[in-house]
């Protein structure tokens, strides 16, 4: 199984071209589409979704993201093994948030190549602005056919330096979904630090509801979603619409204070 993440959008044939350069080599692959729909050249919120849907694959499968601003450029390469996938992208911070959330337990290799170190996949000569079709697209389908081994692929490599994900009492916007949630890069499990928890947005206290359903029509709410983060809703509307919100502002959760009235 191959899933396949971009920014590429659906109304151009590169996701089809790209599909067409795996099952030429392989064409026994189950392709997945995660999403094409990654806003343009935005690496962390790729990220974040790869991070959160991944471990809901088989083992054995190779997830194929490119979302590449530096196309063409002397950037490298990553290739990353853990938890009995593989994980091929570009080397610009994609592949952080997977490597830095997994399992202290699961084995992990961090390997950076370049185009030299797949002299034995006979790549023409690639491109300089559709790598995704010209070397990632070829790489995952010889791994996904078990024609070549991770380990013969570039060199293990210092991984990138672990942050302080979680806990975190302040974040970001980071998605913002087909109905107007606005997902944020908190965990859960920062609420277990406070009594009443509450979502602060710019000057707005929101309070944590355990779903969309517990508050009236059109109320704001917090939530911790499927994903196991914390979003604002809005109660059978769009969250985006009503505050204006956009990606990048901060979100933080705070005590409950119920001498302030909760915005609504």
């Amino acid at each position: 199984m191959i899933s396949l993440m971009t920014d590429f959008g659906l109304s151009d044939p590169y996701v089809g071209v790209m599909k067409a350069a795996i099952l030429n080599r392989h064409p026994a692959a189950r392709l997945v589409d995660l999403t094409h729909s990654i806003p343009a050249f935005q690496v962390h919120e790729a990220g974040f979704w790869l991070d959160r849907c991944w471990r809901y694959f088989p083992v054995g499968t190779v997830h194929l993201t490119v979302v590449d601003p530096g196309v063409g450029t002397q950037r490298g390469m990553v290739l990353l093994e853990t938890g009995g996938q593989l994980f091929v992208a570009p080397d610009n911070g994609l592949l952080h948030a997977v490597w830095h959330s997994r399992a202290a337990s699961e084995t992990c290799c961090w390997r950076t190549f370049n185009l030299t170190d797949l002299a034995d996949l006979n790549l023409p000569q690639p491109s300089h602005t559709f790598h995704g079709r010209d070397i990632f697209a070829p790489l995952a389908a010889e791994l996904s056919a078990g024609r070549i081994a991770p380990e013969s692929i570039g060199n293990l490599t210092q991984p990138p330096v672990p942050v302080a994900l979680y806990p975190r009492t302040s974040g970001q916007i980071v998605s913002i979904d087909h109905f107007g949630n606005l997902l944020t890069d908190l965990h859960a499990s920062i609420l277990n630090q406070f009594s009443q928890p509450a979502l602060r947005f710019r000057d707005r206290q929101i309070p944590l509801l355990p779903t969309y359903a517990m508050t009236q029509p059109g109320k704001l709410l917090a939530l911790v979603n499927s994903w196991g983060s914390l979003e604002i809703a809005l109660a059978q509307g769009n969250a985006q619409l009503q505050l204006a919100a956009q990606k990048g502002e901060i979100v933080s959760v705070v005590e409950l204070d119920l001498s302030n009235k909760i915005s609504t």
